[in-house]
């Protein structure tokens, strides 16, 4: 995502080195391999899912971002969103309608800055899927940032493995996607 910092890339990496000694040198590869799995310009590799979350959402967020949280979303997106000062607000998990709610309400209100709804592709709790195409569509007509988090599909979901994004046609259309590689 064009708002994610150069100095996250190498937050990125300082990561992995430190909980991987060997990554450094494999660490580009993995992203590099990643990114053309994913069909996507570029990753950043994290040393976990957490990590992932944290460091790319701290990267994003702002104080003056709106964040609407699906309600199964990993804690660590709460924890990220509250800590960077953003507004969060919950919606009910896997509600599309909630969020195209929130969405209407906030675009209705002047001076709303930047807005980002972030949800899991598959619910952790609930193993209810997002519906990402549909979401996907709004956030773009709301001009919203998608951000989903992919940790409970990538690897083990659709034809090509690449998750409910690739199940559903929608790879392409989600601008950010967090993941990991955790059995």
């Amino acid at each position: 995502h064009p708002d994610l910092r150069a100095t996250d890339a190498k937050s990125a990496a300082a990561d992995m080195s430190r909980t991987h000694p060997d990554m450094p040198d494999r660490g580009a590869d993995l992203a590099a391999r990643l990114a053309r799995f994913l069909m996507r310009p570029s990753v950043l590799v994290h040393a976990s899912g957490d990590a992932a979350i944290r460091s790319t959402l701290r990267g994003l967020l702002s104080r003056t971002d709106t964040v609407i949280l699906d309600a199964g979303s990993n804690p660590a997106m709460f924890e990220t969103v509250l800590a960077a000062g953003a507004c969060a607000l919950r919606c009910p998990s896997g509600s599309l309608d909630a969020v195209e709610r929130r969405l209407l309400r906030l675009r209705r209100q002047p001076g709303t800055g930047r807005i980002l709804v972030c949800v899991p592709a598959i619910g952790r709790l609930t193993s209810v899927a997002a519906d990402l195409a549909d979401l996907s569509a709004l956030c773009i007509r709301h001009d919203a940032t998608l951000v989903v988090d992919a940790s409970q599909d990538i690897g083990s979901v659709g034809q090509g493995g690449r998750g409910m994004a690739e199940v559903l046609g929608c790879l392409g259309q989600i601008d950010v996607i967090l993941g990991n590689l955790a059995p």
